[in-house]
């Protein structure tokens, strides 16, 4: 409801601002619901699995482009064409048993605290984390999440993008960030019209 408030300051302002609105794949059709009719667009939902090596199913609500779909206005962005990039071709080391990553849940990772990764603590604790469902890299008959540099390479940033913070802190960003491609494929819709 704050972006709302800012949206409607900007719109009278500039009655013709551009916008754009992200959520979750799993939000319930009752929020999908209120936040397409105080938008007036329904979102377009795309998934980042087609540009980059990872599951991110999104809501996408924009007036970049739009159609009229019977009654209402449409969020009318496609999905970005698959450049076919796998886990596998992602990983700095180890093997991988999915061709996408899961999700990028910084929650799973704030109590690892593990530095002996070959500890059966640490493993134990990496076993329990692919039950919620993060995924999990063998490497040297052991079990790793993803690194910094693979969580970067996950949301389509340089490698060095998050040298300068920590793990966890880079976990939490690049889980509360935007898929880099993804923008960007919105944003080309701005100058395709």
């Amino acid at each position: 409801f704050a972006f709302i408030d800012i949206l409607n300051h900007c719109k009278s302002l500039n009655p013709n601002v551009k916008f754009l609105q992200e959520n979750v794949g799993s939000a319930s059709k009752l929020d999908v619901g209120i936040m397409s009719r105080l938008l007036g667009v329904y979102p377009a939902r795309l998934n980042s699995k087609n540009v980059v090596a990872q599951q991110r199913d999104r809501y996408y609500w924009s007036n970049i482009k739009m159609r009229k779909d019977l009654f209402d206005m449409v969020t009318d962005i496609a999905e970005p064409i698959d450049k076919k990039i796998l886990l596998k071709d992602i990983i700095t080391s180890g093997e991988v048993k999915e061709n996408k990553h899961k999700a990028l849940m910084h929650r799973m990772y704030y109590s690892f605290g593990h530095k002996d990764k070959p500890s059966e603590k640490a493993q134990k604790y990496i076993r329990d984390r692919e039950k919620f469902g993060t995924t999990i890299i063998y490497e040297d008959g052991y079990l790793r999440m993803a690194n910094k540099i693979e969580l970067c390479r996950l949301q389509g940033f340089p490698d060095d993008w998050c040298n300068v913070i920590s793990k966890s802190q880079t976990l939490k960003a690049y889980g509360n960030s935007w898929t880099i491609d993804v923008i960007a494929h919105l944003f080309k819709n701005m100058i395709e019209k």
